[in-house]
């Protein structure tokens, strides 16, 4: 099994492991059945379940390695990297920081009902085209 996926900072839970080859493997490689499993743990628990499930599944399944993806703001591909399994978790850390620099972000303060809590807010993704941390945590 090749594992591949963007590595890019996540806007609801923040780790060594966020969207990237990890989380396909703690979410993902689970089909539908698993992603409901991980995503009932709550986004409070997402960091330790991703690195704990995906992991596992590095131990228990045929992974021979990772292919990550790292875009630049505009949502280019800015970096493509192979990793060896053994790879994976260290690598995609570092990439993960990689990717950092290459999103923009806001700082301010979050809306809706953490508002009182201030933060650094990530420019947009897909699921959140104006990067407002709405708190739906």
């Amino acid at each position: 099994m090749l594992v591949v996926n963007r590595v890019k900072p996540h806007t609801s839970f923040h780790g060594p492991h966020e969207s990237g080859l990890m989380k396909m493997l703690a979410v993902g490689v689970g089909r539908a059945g698993g992603a409901e499993m991980v995503h009932r743990l709550g986004w409070g628990a997402m960091v330790e379940a991703v690195e704990s499930i995906g992991a596992a599944a590095l131990k228990r399944l045929p992974v021979i390695g990772g292919l990550a993806i790292v875009e630049n703001a505009r949502e280019q591909t800015a970096l493509v990297e192979g990793l060896s399994s053994e790879e994976i978790p260290a690598g995609e850390s570092r990439l993960l920081e990689v990717a950092r620099e290459y999103v923009p972000a806001l700082r301010g303060r979050r809306i809706g009902p953490r508002a009182d809590q201030p933060g650094v807010l990530p420019l947009r993704d897909r699921h959140n085209p104006v990067g407002i941390d709405v708190g739906k945590h």
